[in-house]
């Protein structure tokens, strides 16, 4: 925030005039273009304008380090005293002393910041030239950290153009590996309570006899000393075997079964090899194929939240989906209604010359109420809450959605305590907020302020809801109806009573839409229902 990083490179490339602040300091600050960038440029800066000795230089130096105000304000007037004795102007050693201060923020000695700078040009030349390779380092560095990882992901597809390949039995390794210049396959090590010596165990054992076909074939070549229930069903979470079966849930309610059968394999295998030469029928593979067969428990599909939720389980965030996307297609036909604001076009914009100027805030002038008013939409995905100065609550709140664009939000006591919104600010709840975008130069971002109205998914059905929209297809037309004419019953003798109205009930009216090919031809029926299948909400 000080400024002295462009100060540096425009003074680098002659595009801004150097200034040493004083001709006795030239030889001092000629090497980094009149810029503080070493500590030891700080004990020289005080030894030659303030008179300071070195050891007095380098209790400067420790006591900007530790930023602690009274010893500051000692040596600020320490060395006005000494400037004043060697003939300086007080104003120049006020103005260093304040811009050594700001100093203090980021500078290291000249050693130290050498060997940072050395590693962080290789880095970022490794980064620019070989991306999948240096963020699959990356991220493999630190596999039990899942907030590093989720950091390292984003970064990789929405500022690095690469694409990360999720986790599979028959493809991954324990790390993250690069497949190609722009993708990267997830690594088994970072999925949570799988150890390196059961992926190991997993990937020896498709080197040697090739690719899982099943998931109980799987179970019956992997050894159960290394891959146990609990690696399993972190396996199923994260959707490690998704090519092999789709039904997570399917897969999950059958890992018992699993064990078993892996076991009931290794016995088989244990009493060939035991056995004694001519005793030993090797031509009746009978006991091979009994084991073969083998049926799955059925098991009804997880829904997208459902998935998404056991997949963040094993994984600590989403990687095949985002909660929001399930409520984004409702949630944005009120775009007709109110002024809705992506998230990623608010983090993006430039609202700073817009709003700001010489340090208030505008107030744009309009006749229309509410002009500067809109809507975000999306899922909380961190929440931290804090206490002011004047000891009130306030909660910091990350609202993203789909596009991993992340927009911090504050909300103060004020409107926290109203319509029970501190309640609806948790994490993972799906809101929209009402307020107005501006940019906050203090975290230098862009944000809301003057917030009017938090809402839950069920508050937005109930103000803004207009009509309850059921699809059917073709494939379950037959018993999705029946299921549908059982609910709306249950709603029919209800709603006759509720037409009057006189609970002030929101009422929505419903709408059928029938979808269905023929002679490849497709054909689309939709249908109002009447008031007597409206429905209270």
């Amino acid at each position: 925030g000080s400024g002295m990083v462009d100060d540096f490179i425009e003074r680098k490339k002659g595009n801004q005039e150097i200034d040493y602040f004083h001709p006795d300091l030239k030889q001092c600050l000629e090497s980094t273009y009149g810029v503080i960038i070493y500590q030891e440029q700080v004990m020289q800066i005080s030894q030659i304008i303030g008179g300071y000795t070195l050891g007095g230089a380098d209790m400067l130096r420790r006591a900007m380090g530790k930023k602690k105000p009274e010893e500051m304000a000692k040596h600020r007037t320490t060395i006005a005293e000494g400037a004043k004795k060697k003939g300086y102007k007080p104003e120049l050693a006020e103005h260093l002393f304040d811009l050594m201060a700001k100093f203090a923020e980021y500078g290291f000695n000249k050693s130290h910041t050498a060997a940072y700078a050395v590693v962080t040009y290789q880095t970022a030349w490794l980064k620019a030239y070989y991306p999948a390779e240096f963020m699959a380092a990356t991220m493999s560095s630190d596999l039990d950290n899942t907030d590093t990882i989720k950091n390292f992901y984003d970064d990789c597809i929405k500022n690095n153009g690469l694409t990360i390949l999720p986790p599979s039995v028959n493809e991954s390794a324990y790390k993250f590996v690069p497949t190609d210049k722009k993708t990267i396959r997830y690594g088994l090590g970072a999925i949570k309570g799988i150890g390196e010596s059961a992926v190991e165990a997993i990937v020896a054992e498709r080197n040697k006899n090739g690719k899982f076909s099943d998931f109980f074939e799987f179970c019956s070549r992997c050894d159960k000393s290394h891959v146990n229930k609990r690696v399993l069903e972190g396996l199923i979470r994260a959707g490690a075997f998704d090519e092999l079966e789709k039904n997570r849930h399917k897969l999950l309610e059958n890992v018992q079964r699993g064990l078993d059968y892996a076991e009931q394999c290794q016995n088989a295998n244990s009493h060939k090899q035991s056995g004694l030469g001519l005793f030993v029928d090797n031509g009746d593979s009978n006991n091979d194929k009994n084991l073969q067969k083998i049926d799955y428990i059925d098991a009804e599909k997880w829904s997208v939240l459902e998935a998404l939720n056991e997949e963040k389980l094993a994984l600590g965030f989403f990687i095949s989906g985002h909660p929001f996307t399930h409520y984004k297609n409702e949630f944005f036909t009120l775009k007709q209604q109110l002024k809705i604001v992506d998230i990623s076009k608010v983090v993006n914009a430039d609202f700073a010359d817009k709003n700001y100027k010489n340090g208030k805030y505008k107030k744009e002038k309009s006749a229309e109420a509410n002009q500067n008013l809109v809507y975000l939409i999306g899922m909380i995905s961190n929440v931290k809450s804090v206490k002011t100065k004047a000891g009130k609550k306030m909660k910091i709140v990350t609202l993203e959605d789909e596009s991993n664009d992340k927009l911090n939000i504050s909300f103060f006591s004020d409107i926290l305590e109203q319509d029970n919104n501190d309640s609806k600010l948790e994490k993972e709840q799906i809101v929209m907020i009402s307020g107005e975008i501006y940019y906050d130069f203090y975290n230098k971002a862009n944000s809301l302020k003057n917030i009017t109205k938090i809402y839950t998914v069920d508050e937005v059905r109930k103000q803004f809801g207009k009509r309850l929209h059921f699809v059917f297809s073709e494939q379950k037309y037959k018993k999705d109806a029946l299921l549908f004419k059982d609910a709306l019953e249950k709603f029919k003798a209800q709603n006759n009573h509720n037409n009057n109205n006189n609970n002030n009930n929101k009422l929505l009216p419903i709408s059928v839409h029938y979808k269905y090919c023929k002679n490849d031809a497709v054909r689309e029926y939709k249908l109002k229902l009447g008031d007597n299948y409206k429905i209270d909400i």
